[in-house]
């Protein structure tokens, strides 16, 4: 057999057939193909458990087991030679530690009732079913509660994004988010199950039987309330007894309410009238109007036809003219042309210009936040909201919205480089500043100089063409002498290569390729401080990442900043987790510099790992840039 699996432990399924040895008939030959695609079916005995409830949790917690066969039947022993499992692919399940547990993806998972005469069991105390198939399902047995996953598509659908869309402000939003997080949803069923010790099928029993009971009273069904009713319905006197004093109790019980609708009816009365009044006056004043119009619709025809006839007698005056040039001559001596000199000293004089403005004329939209932040925490959920808005993943947002939030605190410049990068810088502008950042466009001016001066602290400033060969030079200096902060934007990262690498000892790359799926909104919440925000206090100590960077060749300016940003993202975020380490702040900077084989044996090669991430960035990684395929 040169076909199939080799290793000692592995088993396989071959197809064979016998031929007879004409030389020696005591012996055939035999001939066998290895058949790959019929997959046996292991059955994994679960000792710890004794119903399908307990194997389930088991299976979602976690087993300790050496391997996972590509199609095993986990069971558990539910009777005498009786037995009860399910059917798991290997790609169900994924690595927590020393174990092996559900992936939290699965939904249903399909349950099987056997014997102990459809499996055998070999020496080395493996089981395998007889057949490669064990047919349909007795059942298919949800991994999750029915009710959380209902809840989770609810919350799903349910975004920030939609609230906003109807209205809504991000506190009623949150407000309900929080609601259906904390919804119990364990069926009553069980709980009653629980506390009768009965099954879910006699506890839905008496459920239904408590329900049928309380509708009876809830609508009256009662037998003391047949009796009642029928005897009044049969007294006519009684009824209208009844109806009357009914009805001066209720005028009684609700005088006050009686009298003060009657006061608003008065008041809508008093308003109809007037509004009659105002109606009137608009229908004569229409009429007023309309007649005007009429006027004007008169006094225009007349100036048409008149400008028309203008048009006639020029073209006749010009067909003249190009009968008689000498004519056509004198007459356009009287006519003041200006001459090419002054042309020229009109073109001398134009000025050019910078332009800071407010970007009102962008198409983006804002509005105030009705909940106002208290601390930067809550600073740092608005960014969160704005930055999903400007089209980055829910999944990126948060971290994200750390590091710019980060290098804002700390002062250090930012260079957006990639898709929505002005919309993310905008997002993040009305995020923590409460309005639209102002615009830096370049206009064939001079100096930046001027600019300074309008600039305050905290102001945030996107400067647009940053490797303009025209003003790329003034750029450094405006960046190092004003406190606003700046972030220029730029839509290719290809570009970033090619440009003066000390240039990021002023603005830092970020790359937002790697983040954003799909277009940005138009429309952003701005958020407003209290009179008592709580700031942020930034480390000024952090070191993280310092060896990779060293190895990167990182200047000490850049270097300082980058370790900053990237330690008080940590202390926000509450965690060490250095896949954002890289994704924000190592691979744009490498890959910027042509670096990013320096990276790679940082995290890939056992010698040289100074960084570690997780296989899930890296292959995420590598599927965006391809800089570290093997």
């Amino acid at each position: 057999m040169n076909e199939g699996p080799r290793e000692v432990g592995t088993m396989g399924v071959w197809m064979w057939r016998a031929v007879p040895n004409n030389t020696n008939p005591n012996k055939d030959y035999i001939y066998s193909k290895f058949a790959s695609k019929l997959k046996p079916i292991e059955v994994i005995s679960i000792h710890q458990v004794s119903d399908e409830k307990n194997l389930l949790d088991l299976l979602k917690d976690g087993i300790e087991i050496e391997y996972l066969p590509e199609m095993g039947m986990y069971s558990a022993h539910v009777g005498k030679g009786h037995y009860s499992g399910f059917l798991c692919s290997s790609r169900d399940f994924e690595k927590n530690g020393d174990k092996f547990r559900l992936k939290s993806t699965l939904i249903t998972l399909p349950k099987y009732e056997f014997g102990r005469n459809e499996f055998i069991k070999f020496d080395n105390n493996r089981s395998f079913f007889k057949k490669l198939s064990v047919g349909m399902p007795d059942a298919l047995v949800p991994v999750k509660d029915t009710m959380e996953l209902i809840k989770n598509i609810i919350l799903g659908r349910n975004s920030w994004s939609v609230f906003k869309e109807a209205g809504k402000s991000r506190g009623e939003w949150k407000l309900v988010k929080n609601f259906l997080d904390e919804l119990d949803v364990n069926s009553i069923c069980a709980e009653i199950a629980d506390t009768l010790s009965c099954s879910q099928v006699e506890a839905k029993k008496q459920l239904d039987k408590f329900i049928t009971v309380a509708a009876q009273y809830i609508d009256g069904d009662s037998i003391e309330d047949s009796i009642i009713e029928a005897i009044i319905v049969t007294d006519e006197r009684l009824m209208t007894k009844c109806k009357k004093i009914l009805k001066n109790d209720w005028e009684e019980e609700n005088k006050k309410e009686i009298a003060q609708k009657q006061k608003e009816i008065d008041l809508l009365n008093i308003e109809l009238a007037k509004g009659k009044e105002q109606l009137d006056e608009i229908c004569s004043d229409k009429e007023k109007y309309e007649g005007e119009i009429q006027n004007f619709r008169k006094e225009l025809e007349a100036k048409e036809q008149l400008a028309e006839d203008v048009e006639k007698e020029v073209s006749k005056r010009i067909r003249e003219a190009q009968g008689n040039a000498a004519t056509f001559i004198a007459e356009m001596a009287f006519v003041n042309v200006p001459s090419r000199l002054e042309s020229q000293m009109e073109d001398k004089n134009k000025i050019n210009e910078i332009t800071l403005d407010a970007s009102e004329n962008i198409g983006i939209f804002t509005q105030i936040k009705e909940n106002i932040d208290e601390d930067w925490n809550m600073t740092l959920d608005s960014i969160e909201d704005e930055l999903i808005e400007a089209g980055v993943m829910a999944t990126f947002a948060r971290p994200m919205a750390a590091y710019l939030y980060s290098a804002y605190l700390i002062g250090s410049d930012l260079l957006l480089t990639g898709p929505n990068s002005e919309a993310i810088a905008q997002a993040f502008s009305c995020a923590v500043t409460g309005k639209l950042a102002k615009k830096l466009q370049y206009k064939n001016a001079p100096d930046l100089e001027y600019y300074k001066n309008q600039i305050h602290k905290g102001t945030i400033v996107i400067i647009e063409e940053p490797f303009n060969a025209e003003w790329v030079s003034q750029i450094p200096n405006f960046v190092a002498n004003t406190e606003a902060f700046c972030i220029g934007i730029h839509p290719f990262i290809e570009d970033l290569q090619i440009e003066p690498r000390s240039y990021f000892n002023y603005m830092l790359p970020v790359f937002t390729d790697s983040v954003v799926d799909r277009t940005p909104a138009k429309s952003y919440m701005c958020s407003l401080k209290t009179d008592n925000y709580v700031e942020y206090e930034y480390a000024l100590d952090k070191k993280d990442n310092s060896k990779a960077l060293s190895i990167l060749h990182v200047p000490a300016i850049a270097k300082k900043r980058l370790e900053l940003i990237v330690g008080n993202m940590h202390i926000m975020l509450g965690d060490s987790n250095t896949d954002y380490d890289v994704m924000f702040a190592l691979l744009p900077y490498a890959y910027s510099t042509m670096q990013t084989q320096l990276l790679n044996e940082m995290i890939k090669d056992s010698n040289k790992k100074k960084i570690t991430i997780s296989n899930t960035m890296l292959k995420y990684l590598t599927e965006i840039y391809g800089e570290f395929d093997e």
